[in-house]
Protein backbone atom coordinates (compact mmCIF):
# COMPACT_ATOMS: atom_id res chain seq x y z
CA UNK A 1 0.00 0.00 0.00
CA UNK A 2 1.50 3.35 -0.97
CA UNK A 3 2.25 5.80 1.80
CA UNK A 4 1.02 9.38 1.45
CA UNK A 5 2.57 12.33 3.29
CA UNK A 6 0.56 15.48 3.85
CA UNK A 7 2.64 18.56 3.08
CA UNK A 8 2.22 21.31 5.66
CA UNK A 9 3.36 24.90 5.47
CA UNK A 10 5.63 25.93 8.30
CA UNK A 11 5.03 29.40 9.71
CA UNK A 12 8.38 31.07 10.10
CA UNK A 13 7.85 33.35 13.10
CA UNK A 14 10.03 34.80 15.82
CA UNK A 15 9.68 37.58 18.35
CA UNK A 16 10.69 41.10 17.37
CA UNK A 17 14.26 42.04 18.21
CA UNK A 18 16.15 45.20 19.25
CA UNK A 19 13.11 46.61 21.03
CA UNK A 20 13.37 49.89 22.91
CA UNK A 21 10.94 52.38 24.45
CA UNK A 22 12.39 55.90 24.64
CA UNK A 23 10.41 58.35 26.79
CA UNK A 24 10.38 62.10 26.17
CA UNK A 25 10.81 62.39 29.95
CA UNK A 26 11.61 59.60 32.39
CA UNK A 27 10.81 61.71 35.45
CA UNK A 28 8.47 60.12 37.97
CA UNK A 29 5.22 61.90 38.76
CA UNK A 30 4.87 63.50 42.19
CA UNK A 31 2.20 62.44 44.71
CA UNK A 32 2.51 63.63 48.32
CA UNK A 33 0.11 63.56 51.25
CA UNK A 34 -0.30 66.87 53.07
CA UNK A 35 1.30 67.02 56.49
CA UNK A 36 0.07 68.67 59.67
CA UNK A 37 0.22 72.40 60.37
CA UNK A 38 -1.07 73.71 57.02
CA UNK A 39 -3.22 76.83 57.41
CA UNK A 40 -5.84 78.49 55.21
CA UNK A 41 -4.31 81.49 53.41
CA UNK A 42 -0.73 80.42 54.10
CA UNK A 43 1.48 80.07 51.01
CA UNK A 44 3.86 77.61 52.69
CA UNK A 45 2.77 73.99 52.18
CA UNK A 46 3.99 71.17 54.42
CA UNK A 47 3.91 67.56 53.19
CA UNK A 48 4.05 64.33 55.16
CA UNK A 49 7.45 62.64 55.26
CA UNK A 50 5.95 59.28 56.25
CA UNK A 51 2.81 58.89 54.10
CA UNK A 52 2.25 58.72 50.34
CA UNK A 53 4.50 57.72 47.44
CA UNK A 54 6.50 60.99 47.53
CA UNK A 55 7.86 61.59 51.02
CA UNK A 56 10.14 64.55 50.27
CA UNK A 57 10.17 67.58 47.99
CA UNK A 58 13.17 66.26 46.06
CA UNK A 59 11.21 65.56 42.86
CA UNK A 60 9.72 69.07 42.69
CA UNK A 61 11.08 72.16 40.96
CA UNK A 62 10.40 75.89 40.89
CA UNK A 63 7.67 76.54 38.33
CA UNK A 64 6.03 73.11 38.67
CA UNK A 65 2.24 73.02 38.69
CA UNK A 66 0.74 71.38 41.79
CA UNK A 67 -2.84 70.18 42.13
CA UNK A 68 -3.74 70.31 45.83
CA UNK A 69 -6.90 69.09 47.51
CA UNK A 70 -9.21 66.10 47.64
CA UNK A 71 -10.74 64.25 44.68
CA UNK A 72 -12.51 66.54 42.23
CA UNK A 73 -12.18 69.65 44.42
CA UNK A 74 -8.49 70.24 43.77
CA UNK A 75 -7.07 73.67 42.95
CA UNK A 76 -3.95 74.50 40.95
CA UNK A 77 -0.89 76.23 42.41
CA UNK A 78 2.62 77.03 41.20
CA UNK A 79 5.78 76.12 43.08
CA UNK A 80 7.55 79.39 43.87
CA UNK A 81 10.40 77.89 45.87
CA UNK A 82 11.48 74.75 47.74
CA UNK A 83 12.01 75.37 51.45
CA UNK A 84 13.38 72.02 52.64
CA UNK A 85 12.53 68.35 52.24
CA UNK A 86 9.05 68.93 53.67
CA UNK A 87 8.02 72.51 52.80
CA UNK A 88 7.06 74.15 49.52
CA UNK A 89 6.50 77.86 48.84
CA UNK A 90 3.44 78.45 46.64
CA UNK A 91 2.46 81.41 44.48
CA UNK A 92 -0.78 82.04 46.44
CA UNK A 93 -2.25 81.13 49.81
CA UNK A 94 -3.92 77.76 50.34
CA UNK A 95 -7.67 77.44 49.92
CA UNK A 96 -9.58 76.08 52.91
CA UNK A 97 -11.29 73.38 50.81
CA UNK A 98 -7.88 71.98 49.85
CA UNK A 99 -6.87 71.23 53.43
CA UNK A 100 -9.34 68.51 54.42
CA UNK A 101 -8.47 65.06 55.70
CA UNK A 102 -6.73 63.02 53.02
CA UNK A 103 -5.65 66.03 50.96
CA UNK A 104 -2.77 65.46 48.56
CA UNK A 105 -0.39 67.41 46.33
CA UNK A 106 0.13 66.08 42.80
CA UNK A 107 2.42 67.05 39.92
CA UNK A 108 1.87 64.83 36.87
CA UNK A 109 4.63 64.10 34.36
CA UNK A 110 3.50 62.78 31.00
CA UNK A 111 5.72 61.33 28.29
CA UNK A 112 5.70 60.40 24.61
CA UNK A 113 6.73 56.76 24.16
CA UNK A 114 8.78 56.11 21.02
CA UNK A 115 9.03 52.34 20.58
CA UNK A 116 11.48 50.96 18.02
CA UNK A 117 11.76 47.29 17.07
CA UNK A 118 12.85 44.96 14.27
CA UNK A 119 9.98 42.71 13.12
CA UNK A 120 11.06 39.13 12.40
CA UNK A 121 7.82 37.79 10.91
CA UNK A 122 4.68 38.87 9.12
CA UNK A 123 1.19 37.66 8.37
CA UNK A 124 -1.47 39.13 6.12
CA UNK A 125 -3.69 41.53 8.05
CA UNK A 126 -1.51 41.14 11.13
CA UNK A 127 -1.94 43.11 14.34
CA UNK A 128 0.88 44.52 16.46
CA UNK A 129 0.04 45.25 20.08
CA UNK A 130 2.18 47.32 22.43
CA UNK A 131 1.47 46.51 26.08
CA UNK A 132 2.48 49.18 28.61
CA UNK A 133 2.09 48.58 32.34
CA UNK A 134 -1.15 49.73 33.95
CA UNK A 135 -2.00 49.68 37.64
CA UNK A 136 -3.55 46.57 39.12
CA UNK A 137 -4.15 48.12 42.53
CA UNK A 138 -7.68 48.14 43.93
CA UNK A 139 -7.05 51.60 45.39
CA UNK A 140 -5.99 53.11 42.04
CA UNK A 141 -7.70 53.65 38.69
CA UNK A 142 -5.82 53.21 35.42
CA UNK A 143 -7.74 56.00 33.64
CA UNK A 144 -8.55 58.85 36.04
CA UNK A 145 -5.72 61.26 35.20
CA UNK A 146 -4.09 60.70 38.61
CA UNK A 147 -0.58 59.19 38.60
CA UNK A 148 -0.45 55.62 39.92
CA UNK A 149 2.15 53.69 41.91
CA UNK A 150 1.84 50.50 39.89
CA UNK A 151 1.86 51.67 36.29
CA UNK A 152 1.13 54.36 33.71
CA UNK A 153 -2.23 56.15 33.78
CA UNK A 154 -4.22 56.48 30.55
CA UNK A 155 -5.57 59.93 31.46
CA UNK A 156 -9.08 61.05 32.38
CA UNK A 157 -12.00 60.63 30.00
CA UNK A 158 -13.10 63.94 28.52
CA UNK A 159 -9.89 65.64 29.63
CA UNK A 160 -6.50 64.20 28.70
CA UNK A 161 -7.14 60.51 27.95
CA UNK A 162 -4.94 58.83 25.34
CA UNK A 163 -6.81 58.14 22.09
CA UNK A 164 -6.06 56.57 18.71
CA UNK A 165 -5.35 60.06 17.36
CA UNK A 166 -2.36 60.27 19.69
CA UNK A 167 -0.75 57.13 18.23
CA UNK A 168 1.36 57.02 15.05
CA UNK A 169 1.67 53.53 13.57
CA UNK A 170 4.22 52.30 11.03
CA UNK A 171 3.38 50.89 7.56
CA UNK A 172 0.11 52.83 7.35
CA UNK A 173 -1.48 50.57 9.97
CA UNK A 174 -4.60 51.70 11.83
CA UNK A 175 -4.12 52.76 15.46
CA UNK A 176 -6.45 52.03 18.35
CA UNK A 177 -6.32 52.17 22.14
CA UNK A 178 -8.03 49.20 23.74
CA UNK A 179 -8.98 48.15 27.24
CA UNK A 180 -6.38 46.70 29.58
CA UNK A 181 -5.28 43.09 29.23
CA UNK A 182 -3.70 40.71 31.73
CA UNK A 183 -0.31 39.05 31.38
CA UNK A 184 0.69 36.14 33.65
CA UNK A 185 4.38 35.42 34.16
CA UNK A 186 6.78 33.74 36.56
CA UNK A 187 6.74 30.82 38.99
CA UNK A 188 4.71 31.15 41.09
CA UNK A 189 2.62 32.96 38.50
CA UNK A 190 1.92 36.67 38.83
CA UNK A 191 -0.81 38.41 36.85
CA UNK A 192 -0.29 42.04 35.85
CA UNK A 193 -2.37 44.41 33.74
CA UNK A 194 -1.33 46.38 30.68
CA UNK A 195 -2.68 49.13 28.44
CA UNK A 196 -3.12 47.84 24.88
CA UNK A 197 -2.06 50.19 22.07
CA UNK A 198 -2.65 48.50 18.74
CA UNK A 199 -1.54 48.90 15.12
CA UNK A 200 -3.62 46.78 12.73
CA UNK A 201 -2.68 46.17 9.10
CA UNK A 202 -5.39 46.11 6.46
CA UNK A 203 -6.66 42.92 4.85
CA UNK A 204 -3.92 41.31 2.77
CA UNK A 205 -1.28 43.77 3.95
CA UNK A 206 1.98 42.69 5.59
CA UNK A 207 4.80 44.42 7.43
CA UNK A 208 8.47 44.33 6.40
CA UNK A 209 10.80 41.93 8.22
CA UNK A 210 14.00 43.87 7.60
CA UNK A 211 15.17 47.03 9.31
CA UNK A 212 13.71 48.99 12.20
CA UNK A 213 10.11 50.10 12.67
CA UNK A 214 8.75 52.78 14.99
CA UNK A 215 5.46 53.44 16.77
CA UNK A 216 4.92 56.73 18.62
CA UNK A 217 2.48 56.72 21.55
CA UNK A 218 1.52 60.19 22.72
CA UNK A 219 0.79 63.51 21.08
CA UNK A 220 -1.77 65.98 22.42
CA UNK A 221 -2.55 63.44 25.14
CA UNK A 222 0.09 61.21 26.69
CA UNK A 223 0.39 58.40 29.21
CA UNK A 224 1.03 59.74 32.72
CA UNK A 225 4.24 58.51 34.33
CA UNK A 226 3.91 56.56 37.60
CA UNK A 227 4.85 57.89 41.01
CA UNK A 228 7.49 56.24 43.17
CA UNK A 229 6.77 52.51 43.25
CA UNK A 230 5.63 50.57 46.30
CA UNK A 231 8.59 48.18 46.25
CA UNK A 232 11.23 50.89 45.80
CA UNK A 233 11.19 53.61 48.43
CA UNK A 234 14.81 54.75 48.02
CA UNK A 235 15.20 57.96 46.06
CA UNK A 236 17.74 57.91 43.26
CA UNK A 237 17.07 54.28 42.33
CA UNK A 238 15.08 53.77 39.13
CA UNK A 239 11.69 52.04 39.06
CA UNK A 240 11.57 49.42 36.28
CA UNK A 241 8.47 48.46 34.30
CA UNK A 242 8.16 45.68 31.73
CA UNK A 243 6.52 46.32 28.37
CA UNK A 244 5.65 43.79 25.66
CA UNK A 245 5.30 43.73 21.89
CA UNK A 246 2.75 41.14 20.76
CA UNK A 247 2.19 40.06 17.15
CA UNK A 248 -1.13 38.38 16.28
CA UNK A 249 -3.01 37.33 13.18
CA UNK A 250 -6.09 39.24 12.04
CA UNK A 251 -8.21 37.28 14.51
CA UNK A 252 -6.07 38.20 17.51
CA UNK A 253 -4.24 34.88 17.92
CA UNK A 254 -0.53 35.37 18.75
CA UNK A 255 1.77 34.01 16.05
CA UNK A 256 5.02 34.35 17.96
CA UNK A 257 6.30 34.78 21.53
CA UNK A 258 5.90 38.24 23.04
CA UNK A 259 9.00 40.43 22.86
CA UNK A 260 9.87 42.02 26.19
CA UNK A 261 11.59 45.26 27.14
CA UNK A 262 12.08 47.51 30.17
CA UNK A 263 11.19 51.12 30.98
CA UNK A 264 13.16 52.92 33.72
CA UNK A 265 11.84 55.98 35.56
CA UNK A 266 13.53 58.03 38.26
CA UNK A 267 13.30 61.32 40.14
CA UNK A 268 14.79 64.32 38.40
CA UNK A 269 17.79 65.98 40.07
CA UNK A 270 17.44 69.49 41.44
CA UNK A 271 20.78 71.30 41.30
CA UNK A 272 21.22 74.42 43.44
CA UNK A 273 24.06 76.93 43.56
CA UNK A 274 24.81 80.23 45.30
CA UNK A 275 26.31 83.12 43.35
CA UNK A 276 28.16 85.55 45.62
CA UNK A 277 27.19 89.18 44.92
CA UNK A 278 29.83 91.55 43.56
CA UNK A 279 29.97 95.35 43.39
CA UNK A 280 32.75 97.04 41.42
CA UNK A 281 33.24 100.82 41.77
CA UNK A 282 35.58 102.44 39.23
CA UNK A 283 37.09 105.94 38.98
CA UNK A 284 38.89 106.71 35.73
CA UNK A 285 39.24 109.40 33.08
CA UNK A 286 36.61 110.46 30.56
CA UNK A 287 38.66 110.29 27.37
CA UNK A 288 36.11 108.05 25.71
CA UNK A 289 33.03 109.89 26.96
CA UNK A 290 33.25 112.92 24.69
CA UNK A 291 30.91 115.88 25.13
CA UNK A 292 28.46 114.01 27.41
CA UNK A 293 30.83 113.94 30.41
CA UNK A 294 29.27 116.96 32.15
CA UNK A 295 25.95 116.91 30.37
CA UNK A 296 24.96 117.15 26.70
CA UNK A 297 26.78 119.91 24.81
CA UNK A 298 29.57 120.29 27.37
CA UNK A 299 33.06 120.60 25.89
CA UNK A 300 35.88 119.56 28.18
CA UNK A 301 38.92 121.77 28.42
CA UNK A 302 42.20 120.81 26.78
CA UNK A 303 43.64 120.09 30.24
CA UNK A 304 41.38 117.04 30.40
CA UNK A 305 44.22 115.02 28.92
CA UNK A 306 46.08 115.47 32.22
CA UNK A 307 43.24 114.04 34.34
CA UNK A 308 43.90 110.65 35.96
CA UNK A 309 41.99 108.39 38.32
CA UNK A 310 43.70 110.07 41.28
CA UNK A 311 44.13 113.69 40.15
CA UNK A 312 42.18 116.49 38.44
CA UNK A 313 44.86 119.19 37.73
CA UNK A 314 43.11 122.48 36.94
CA UNK A 315 46.46 124.31 36.96
CA UNK A 316 46.57 128.14 37.19
CA UNK A 317 43.17 129.75 36.85
CA UNK A 318 43.05 133.55 36.36
CA UNK A 319 40.24 135.54 37.95
CA UNK A 320 37.54 136.27 35.40
CA UNK A 321 38.82 133.73 32.91
CA UNK A 322 36.66 131.06 31.30
CA UNK A 323 36.24 128.13 33.67
CA UNK A 324 38.03 124.91 32.92
CA UNK A 325 35.72 121.92 32.32
CA UNK A 326 37.41 118.79 33.65
CA UNK A 327 35.87 115.48 34.75
CA UNK A 328 36.38 111.97 36.05
CA UNK A 329 34.13 109.02 35.26
CA UNK A 330 32.50 107.10 38.13
CA UNK A 331 31.32 103.57 37.26
CA UNK A 332 29.44 100.89 39.20
CA UNK A 333 29.09 97.27 38.01
CA UNK A 334 27.15 94.58 39.91
CA UNK A 335 25.92 91.03 39.20
CA UNK A 336 22.75 91.61 41.21
CA UNK A 337 19.46 91.58 39.34
CA UNK A 338 16.10 92.81 40.45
Amino acid sequence: MPTHFAQTRKLNSAAATLIKDTLSTSQLSYFAVLGSGNTFGDSILTISTTLGPSKTTNNLFIGDTLSIGIGDSMHTYLVRDIGNTATIALNVGLSAVDLGTGAVAIATRSAVHTITFNPQSNVAGGIWQFLIKATDGTDESYNDGIPDQKGFDLGAAGANILTAGDVTCPWGATASVGTTTSVTTGTPSVTSYYHVIQCALGAGETNPTTGSSTVVIGNTNKLINPTKGIGNTVEGYADLYTFYIRHTDSGGTPIEPDAQGKIALIEAVRVTATVDPTLTFTIDTTDTIGSTACGPGTVLSSAQTNVTATAVPFGSVAIGSTANQLAQRLGVITNLRK
